[in-house]
């Protein structure tokens, strides 16, 4: 494979080039800056005066970017160094983590239970959805499907004639990176599946390459086409040769690689910033796409020629490319962007010889922008999200009939000339309900498949009826989970607002980005929760209905009935709340100023802390005294208020190249706390405090032998127990344990945002696989039963069992290569029916006391077909 560290600085230069003319493109202006590595505080100095400059709504590119500042904080360390692709590396730091722990740190651990999965959502709020979804492929011969996830993995759907749904199975939950762009059938063996990791913006996380199974996604392999740590790679494409399987195709957002067999090798055939690239149908002809130029190869890529006369000269559009069967001569090049975010539609009925417009962006077409319910139909609005949002398809049967999806979707019956709404992002409505920004477009068998932050959904072409298939699948790239029951528990996620779980009853409650969600402990009908920036909303009746909005003042002593969040008085994207353990009206919200109500948000006090202004970014209230708050901003300082908010002092400080993420209070001492920490720099992670008399706070660095990776979350028990959850898995410490234990028994290999202590469980908010229970740690109990959990029953990473006397189960252990079981026990192990260990996997069991040297599951090499 030619060398792909020559991509960033050909990409780059090809990327500046265009950007000359994409003057307000500021997410691709972004991209270029993310992928030289540029410091993480001169990329927010450059947001901060872009938006000063420009507009900051909807289209913007500025809600991406203040996701990608609040979670990029985390993993930067003093310096400032981005992160680039060392995420692709913290699932091998937490193997070697568990090969390295000694006989005494082993343990029984978790026993994780999904709480999102096979739970439909209730419609509510305004944009339901499961979680984002990327891209599917359908397995050749058959309706049933593969989808894959930014954060998620992937999850393989059975198709149900009968009930017209699919039957999910997570795909993939041992794989060291979550993120999935695509996968692609062998479609002359099934059992042949590629995946493209990755996604393709700053939204997501840097290709590690593509990766290949030949058991039908039982277990994976890397291709040749492997990416490092420095090589910081956008990924846009997977294409399969229509005659020759072992041919592939990698779109890069620098360059075009080609694979002759099925992944082994890898050449690079042409740099370029290129937005698509596609398969005339029914030929071996390929085109490729950019901004600013159209091509075509007739000899897989080796030579490509431009084509096209009328296409816009200038640069800065995300082009995309729709073809059709019914006339493989005809071809449509999608262009978003330009002043309307719909920028045209442009055909060609020669093969791309010559295109002439259909229809162009104004101020009454913009089929790729938002839906106002008081203008007709939409189509007024002139903005939209097409750095990431901007897709065609064209039926395979009609030539005449185009699909684009933006924002929502739409359909035009005369090859673009007009347009009608086919689904808005908002709920109800008359038109069709699908959840917003698109990500991908088929149509299929008579109907139209879409991929979006919600979900995949299909609408029936005939009757225009969408139909939901993934409310049911645990797919939330969670933020923070609130409850004071095990039983009734409340979170905000990304894409899909704040949601409530009650016994099994999963409903939507609140829309848009949701980010925190507290239930007051002293009265749980009192919940508040809010969306991004700090825009909370309360609920008086157990998180039935949220009709309060509740915003602080952002001037001293004033109030107002709009949160100005976005200026210098507002709130991280994640704004952190607390409230009294003892009065459910007292409450502490963390602005870049402290905010206190003592009558449930109606009025506020406010106060400043010393030294900064940046926004508080994490908070815990002591549970023995509710003056007693511990502040952090995403950066070394720690503040602390033991009069509640009257006064506020600045404790002795971290190193400053630290990055403070999460504080947990000890639930026994209010001068004895935990901080967890971000970035990359090895041997700091987590940091255990006492403060003095004086009011001196002494630190001791209790990271130990934790993974160098970022650590999001802490929280505290008895007996100096401490829970951590890292950008892969969640450990455990105490008194006894000697240092920490792992304690990601059946969780997928996903980033841990939350965690929090509910009702003896601890419950853990991932960021792409939804919410998680287990029980609380024990050393060694005498029995123990290891049941499957209705709907995700198998066993996807590395997980280690114990106990004195016997384990009995009846699991099935099928997450393919790097899914491996271990069982100890002192007297016996029993494999009751249901158990299986499928090809690929490792499984063994040991008669042996606890906390012996044994097998652990990281020193298994699984063996395919043993």
């Amino acid at each position: 494979m030619k060398s792909i560290k020559r991509l960033c600085i050909i990409a780059g230069f090809a990327c500046i080039g265009n950007l000359l003319f994409a003057q307000e493109d500021f997410s691709s202006l972004l991209n270029q800056r993310i992928q030289k590595g540029e410091n993480f505080q001169s990329i927010q100095k450059f947001a901060e005066y872009w938006f000063k400059t420009h507009p900051s709504g909807r289209g913007s590119g500025y809600k991406q970017y203040k996701r990608w500042e609040y979670d990029m904080s985390f993993q930067v360390s003093g310096d400032g160094l981005l992160p680039g692709g060392k995420q692709n590396s913290n699932l091998e730091k937490a193997q070697n983590f568990s090969r390295s722990s000694a006989p005494s740190l082993q343990n029984t651990g978790a026993n994780w239970a999904n709480l999102s999965q096979s739970v439909p959502v209730v419609d509510g709020g305004k944009n339901s959805g499961a979680g984002r979804v990327s891209s599917w492929a359908f397995q050749p011969g058959s309706n049933n499907v593969m989808i894959s996830t930014p954060m998620g993995g992937m999850w393989k759907g059975l198709y149900l004639q009968g009930s017209d749904s699919y039957l999910w199975s997570p795909y993939g939950d041992a794989l060291p990176n979550p993120g999935i762009l695509q996968v692609c059938y062998n479609y002359n063996n099934s059992n042949i599946i590629y995946a493209l990791t990755g996604g393709r913006d700053f939204e997501t996380r840097f290709s590690a390459g593509v990766l290949k199974s030949v058991d039908a996604g039982l277990s994976w392999q890397p291709t040749g086409l492997k990416i490092k740590e420095d090589q910081q790679v956008f990924v846009r494409k997977l294409l399969m040769h229509p005659t020759n399987p072992e041919c592939l195709f990698t779109l890069t957002n620098g360059m075009l690689l080609k694979t002759l067999n099925g992944g082994l090798n890898w050449d690079t055939l042409k740099y370029g910033d290129f937005t698509d690239v596609a398969f005339k149908p029914g030929s071996t002809r390929m085109y490729l796409a950019s901004s600013d130029a159209f091509y075509y190869s007739d000899n897989l890529g080796d030579n490509f020629y431009t084509t096209g006369t009328n296409l816009p000269a200038t640069a800065g559009y995300n082009v995309k490319i729709g073809l059709t069967a019914a006339d493989p001569e005809t071809i449509f090049l999608l262009y978003g962007g330009g002043s309307f975010g719909f920028y045209r539609l442009m055909r060609s009925k020669n093969g791309g010889t010559s295109f002439f417009i259909r229809s162009f962006g104004n101020a009454n077409t913009n089929p790729l922008g938002y839906c106002d319910n008081n203008k007709a139909e939409c189509g007024y609005n002139t903005t939209g999200q097409v750095f990431r949002n901007c897709e065609i398809a064209v039926s395979p049967t009609n030539a005449a009939s185009v699909f684009v999806g933006g924002i929502n979707v739409w359909e035009s019956a005369d090859s673009g000339v007009t347009w009608t709404i086919r689904a808005k992002w908002e709920e109800p409505n008359s038109v069709g309900y699908a959840h917003a920004d698109i990500h991908a477009l088929e149509v299929k068998n008579g109907s139209l498949y879409c991929a979006s932050d919600g979900g995949f959904y299909r609408m029936n072409l005939a009757t225009k009826v969408w139909k939901p298939f993934t409310d049911n699948l645990s797919l939330a790239q969670v933020y923070r989970v609130g409850g004071v029951n095990d039983t009734e528990l409340f979170w905000g996620c990304q894409d899909n607002g704040v949601n409530a779980w009650k016994s099994g009853s999963y409903r939507h409650v609140i829309c848009c980005d949701g980010t925190s969600a507290v239930q007051a402990p002293s009265n749980s009908n009192i919940i508040y929760a809010s969306i991004q920036a700090g825009s909370f909303s309360k609920s008086s009746n157990a998180g039935l209905t949220f009709p309060t909005r509740m915003y602080p003042p952002t001037q001293l002593g004033t109030g107002t009935t709009s949160c100005n969040c976005d200026d210098t008085t507002g709130g991280a994207w994640v704004t952190p709340i607390v409230v009294s353990p003892t009065n459910s009206s007292k409450l502490y919200v963390g602005y870049r100023k402290l905010y206190k109500s003592l009558n449930g948000g109606t009025s506020w006090e406010v106060k400043e802390l010393p030294s900064t202004t940046s926004p508080i970014t994490a908070m815990a209230i002591s549970p023995q005294d509710d003056n007693m708050v511990y502040m952090a901003r995403n950066t070394y300082r720690i503040f602390r208020t033991t009069d509640g908010a009257a006064t506020i002092n600045e404790l002795s400080l971290l190193s400053t190249a630290l990055t403070i993420t999460a504080i947990a209070v000890d639930p026994s001492n209010k001068n004895h706390i935990y901080v967890s920490l971000g970035g990359y720099i090895n041997g700091n992670k987590v940091y255990e405090g006492t403060v003095d008399a004086n009011g001196l706070l002494t630190w001791t660095n209790i990271t130990g032998s934790l993974p160098n990776m970022p650590f999001y979350t802490i929280t505290a028990t008895a007996n100096n127990g401490v829970y951590v959850g890292g950008d892969v898995g969640v450990y455990y410490r105490n008194s006894q344990t000697n240092g920490w234990v792992s304690y990601g028994n059946g969780l997928p290999n996903t980033s841990i945002r939350d965690l929090r202590v509910v009702s003896n469980q601890l419950i853990a908010g991932t960021f792409g696989r939804g919410v998680w229970k287990t029980g609380l740690f024990v050393t060694c109990p005498a029995d123990y039963v290891h049941d499957a959990q209705s709907g995700l029953n198998n066993v996807n990473g590395q997980e280690f069992y114990q106990a004195s006397n016997s384990i009995v189960t009846n699991v099935s252990v099928s997450g393919g290569a790097g899914a491996a079981l271990v069982y100890k026990a002192g007297n016996y192990i029993d494999l009751k029916p249901g158990f299986r260990a499928t090809s690929g996997t490792a499984m063994v069991s040991q008669i042996l006391p606890c906390n012996t040297q044994g097998i652990l599951p990281a020193q298994l090499i699984p063996l395919t077909g043993k």
